[in-house]
């Protein structure tokens, strides 16, 4: 059968098969899916195409956990709408902490006389680096 007509489940199963061939047909399918949903919300965004490509490798991983391969669609719609959520919790934390959009911390001026509290001041991003590796 010619890959152009393969139904959801057949394409859901070369996909839990790890058949090299299924990356092309999940993603001919469902990207412009998956980008209406990153899309919708998230607004306009640098961050979409990262968003939608989380999505795929979200797939791939979780694909041995579809239980009805004719779900497709709705497997993938549930991995973009948890994917979103991260990356909409991950802006909101990058705002309340008031990072830059490449996760460091902005140069504050500070007023504070205090040496010990220019130490510890200097001293965080270091620190909040080191707290994002582990």
């Amino acid at each position: 059968m010619p890959f152009g007509r393969l139904n959801d489940a057949d394409i859901a199963r070369l996909a839990a098969h790890r058949d090299p061939r299924a990356a092309t047909l999940v993603w001919e399918r469902y990207a412009r899916v998956v980008r209406g949903v990153v899309y919708r919300a998230l607004g306009p965004s640098q961050d979409i195409e990262d968003v939608v490509h989380d999505v795929f490798v979200g797939f791939f991983k979780n694909v041995g956990t579809l239980r009805d391969p004719t779900s497709l669609r709705p497997f993938v719609v549930g991995i973009a709408i948890r994917t979103v959520r991260t990356a909409l919790r991950k802006r909101r934390v990058r705002q309340w902490l008031r990072l830059s959009d490449d996760g460091n911390l902005p140069e504050v001026a500070t007023q504070d006389t205090d040496p010990r509290m220019r130490e510890a001041i200097r001293r965080l991003p270091t620190a909040v680096k080191h707290g994002r590796q582990r």
